[in-house]
């Protein structure tokens, strides 16, 4: 297996599909770890499987570890309301920690307000101030139905913090990094990790990505740490090395929806058989990743990047495969260049997006409003189609011409499609 992910991150690299670091366990031995790419474009420096990298949402599992590491503890209910503890907020009173643990509380997504992107993301808040501006400016929705919060964890961080007597990041070095020996794992508020890969921007090269103040993403996502780390942390919590079993099922136990406490239900086939999986995504600014944990095989996965917008998940996914002994599917080899490029141009959606072609460069609106441009890489053509995969991110794009008028179709690896016509040459 390790010379089989080695040789497989070696064909991604030279085809051009993968910045980052990757690692593999099984039953919490080290099967293999390997690294590519630029961990800095600007001086050249590299990616190695030593690391560190901005986890984003990854972070969340230690949360959630954290919240029932004391509810263990007997620190705290998981059933009280988060009002027992935490008092500045009394509307919240009808909210239990057990239901933010699940994204179940109906609290907003401090990432979905309309100055987030612009400029509150770059802004230093306090926990209160960044809970005090959700629930300002959105509505708290009946609870019990599923809806992501990033919110609902701040506000568990600072329920780490009052039940514990400690600083949200001392707790977690105390409890969890010293013990098992996560010593590339860390708090990014107080200081950036010494040699973190730094986050980049899809450009027609790679740009440095836009700042964000990582005290926004408090217990939501500011931690930092390496692949190798981030495996030994999954495995511990799967085999009950960090929390009791009532309290490793309740982490694992889903709801209606597929959330679980820090993690998510995402079963899915591997080597022919169904088979029980739980992960979790991440995204930060220049930064995605994806955590995969199969208990019954015992296999953790973790694959990061520190290019922005290119999606983890199913670089994740084909490594589980491998260790499972299922053959690899790599990205499909460029042709040396299209022959007469005739798809230039402004494209339009029927929802209003807009793309723009220029040779090899398409530009596209992504989240949070942002363009990108990434370069495409032609992969087979005919007399009035052209296909191209994108370089980087998991993509494919088809253009097709009938007489005057061109469209460009793209598809991606969750399988959703979109169709832009031309409007202008």
């Amino acid at each position: 297996m390790s010379q089989a992910l080695h040789d497989y991150l070696a064909a991604c690299t030279r085809l051009d599909a993968f910045n980052g670091a990757v690692a593999v366990r099984v039953h919490g031995q080290l099967l293999a770890q390997a690294a590519a790419g630029v961990a800095d474009a600007a001086s050249g420096r590299r990616n190695t499987p030593a690391t560190p990298f901005r986890i984003a949402s990854l972070s969340k599992s230690f949360t959630a570890a954290a919240v029932l590491k004391l509810a263990q503890q007997g620190a705290l209910a998981l059933d009280a309301p988060i009002t027992d503890t935490l008092r500045d907020w009394p509307q919240l009173a009808g909210i239990s920690v057990r239901q933010l643990l699940q994204h179940c509380s109906g609290l907003g997504n401090f990432t979905a307000l309309p100055d987030y992107w612009p400029t509150r993301m770059q802004q230093p808040h306090t926990p209160p101030q960044l809970i005090d501006a959700v629930l300002a400016a959105q509505p708290l929705l009946p609870a019990g139905e599923v809806r992501y919060s990033n919110t609902g964890y701040a506000l568990l961080a600072l329920l780490v913090e009052r039940s514990s007597g400690q600083p949200f990041a001392d707790y977690l070095r105390n409890a969890f990094w010293q013990p098992l020996g996560l010593h590339a794992t860390q708090c990014e508020i107080a200081a950036p990790q010494r040699e973190r890969a730094l986050g980049h921007h899809l450009s027609p090269g790679l740009d440095a990505a836009m700042p964000v103040d990582m005290s926004v993403m408090y217990g939501a996502g500011s931690l930092s740490a390496t692949v190798a780390d981030l495996t030994r942390w999954a495995w511990a919590l799967a085999s009950g090395q960090v929390l009791d079993a009532a309290h490793t099922a309740a982490m694992f136990a889903h709801v209606p929806g597929n959330a679980c406490m820090g993690w998510w239900r995402d079963d899915g086939v591997y080597a022919g058989q169904e088979r029980r999986v739980w992960g979790h995504l991440g995204d930060v600014n220049g930064y995605t990743a994806a955590s995969l944990l199969l208990p019954d095989e015992g296999i953790s996965v973790v694959v990061l990047g520190n290019i922005g917008f290119v999606p983890q998940l199913p670089l994740a996914r084909q490594l589980a495969a491998l260790a499972l002994g299922e053959p690899a599917t790599l990205p499909q080899a460029p042709l040396a260049a299209m022959p007469q490029p005739w798809g230039d141009g402004e494209y339009r959606a029927t929802d209003g997006a807009t793309a723009v072609l220029a040779g090899d460069l398409l530009t596209l609106v992504r989240d949070y409003g942002v363009p990108c441009t990434q370069r495409l890489l032609p992969t087979a053509h005919g007399a009035d189609t052209q296909h191209w995969r994108a370089a980087q991110l998991p993509e494919q794009y088809l253009l097709q011409r009938h007489g005057n008028a061109v469209q460009l179709q793209s598809s991606n690896a969750r399988g959703e499609t979109r169709v832009f016509t031309r409007v202008a040459a």
